[in-house]
């Protein structure tokens, strides 16, 4: 009988541990660092194009594109309602990037491919992120002579 409720007890941890989740849900932080160019504000656009070339993780850190591949994007406004468990918890289109950080709410099951436009006073960078998918994690995106981003 105790080797009964043993084995039950076991089967019941590994099948916990087997379907637990990771965290639920987090924060996407992008940092940005600037020398000399002031964060003016960012804006959110949806993505309506399949990435063959590239995969999940290419986007979950962030992955920067120029000017040229932005034009060749088909891209429209931000519609929070295609992503139901964020609805009204979202900074679509806002100038509150606060100590030139961005934090996006996250939820762990959600793949969502968006595109964040960023402005300062004499250029604007394009970042590919799954900005709402995912647990928390941070990016840097560092602008000097060249943007890059740094995936913590």
């Amino acid at each position: 009988m105790q080797l009964k409720r043993l084995l039950f007890l076991c089967l019941i941890f590994i099948q916990s541990y087997i379907f637990s989740q990771a965290c639920g849900s987090g924060i996407f932080t992008l940092k940005i660092e600037a020398e000399s160019d002031a964060i003016i504000g960012y804006e959110i656009l949806q993505i309506k194009q399949e990435f063959k070339s590239l995969d999940y993780n290419d986007f979950y850190h962030g992955y920067i594109i120029n000017e040229k591949e932005f034009n060749e994007l088909k891209v429209e406004k931000f519609d929070e309602k295609m992503i139901p468990p964020l609805l009204g918890q979202i900074d679509t289109i806002v100038n509150n990037v606060s100590n030139n950080t961005i934090n996006f709410k996250t939820i762990e099951s959600g793949c969502y491919v968006y595109l964040i436009k960023i402005k300062t006073l004499s250029r604007t960078i394009y970042v590919l992120a799954n900005c709402f998918g995912g647990c928390d994690r941070k990016s840097t995106l560092v602008l000097s002579e060249k943007e890059y981003l740094i995936k913590h």
